[in-house]
């Protein structure tokens, strides 16, 4: 990826090459950030795609895979709406499928509300989510306020006001895919409904609780802490994961 930028940025100081596009995580850190030796002149936030592609890679990914889909115009229907064009969400939910080596026909009723419940132990949450997860470590308190209000409620909230207007840059939640904005321009709201399931489930009373201990606002990480209930959440660490979580936040005091 390194190599790759910088070719285009040659390209681009030559004066031949006008605009770059590039996705996925991996070079995320590369092309944004204090530590990038690259200057990212604009962003401009791609979460989803449209129908037509999204069907194309759609078919390419059911001839590779040799998925037996049911009805598959129907199928991609239903997946669209529940990914919002999401390609990522596509390639694992289709790869998930795969894995499960079924003989039947698979259905659009096949497709559960939620990622997670459909998902094959060695695909797991953070294939998908993965990248979300890594960003979300590195949030600021004022981030975190907000998914703490998203998750709290019917799933929308307001944009601060550095962020709203046609002019202003794209909020880190939107760089995450976590969210969407709105066409009213100031209102946030869960980028599709498997993403609105995962971010319910993950950003919990204990992780937004650790986040927020990472970003070093300790009273709002003990606010989140007293909400948790479950008796086996009460005692930390709960499991050899967490104890690696609980030794970075003691580690970082």
């Amino acid at each position: 990826a390194s190599r790759f930028l910088t070719l285009v940025r040659g390209a681009h100081d030559s004066g031949w090459l006008a605009l770059g596009i590039c996705g996925e995580s991996n070079v995320t850190d590369l092309v944004h950030g204090a530590g990038s030796s690259y200057q990212c002149d604009h962003f401009y936030v791609l979460q989803g795609v449209e129908r037509e592609i999204y069907i194309e890679f759609y078919e390419r990914t059911l001839a590779r895979l040799h998925l037996n889909i049911a009805d598959k115009d129907k199928f991609v229907d239903v997946l669209y709406q529940k990914t919002a064009g999401d390609m990522r969400l596509l390639r694992h939910t289709l790869q998930a499928f795969s894995m499960q080596r079924r003989t039947e026909p698979i259905l659009d009723t096949d497709l559960p509300d939620s990622f997670l419940d459909l998902e094959e132990p060695r695909i797991g949450s953070f294939e998908a989510f993965g990248p979300l997860q890594k960003l979300a470590e590195a949030l600021k308190r004022e981030d975190l306020m907000l998914i703490r209000s998203l998750v709290g409620s019917s799933g929308a909230c307001m944009l601060p006001p550095a962020f709203s207007g046609p002019h202003a840059p794209p909020h880190a939640l939107e760089l995450m895919g976590l969210v969407n904005r709105q066409p009213d321009g100031v209102t946030l709201k869960f980028s599709s409904s498997y993403m609105e399931k995962f971010a319910r489930d993950y950003f919990n009373s204990v992780q937004l609780g650790d986040l927020f201990a990472r970003a070093q606002d300790w009273k709002s990480a003990f606010a989140c802490y007293a909400e948790v209930t479950q008796p086996d959440l009460l005692l930390r660490p709960y499991s050899p994961a967490d104890f690696s979580t609980v030794r970075h936040l003691v580690e970082g005091l």
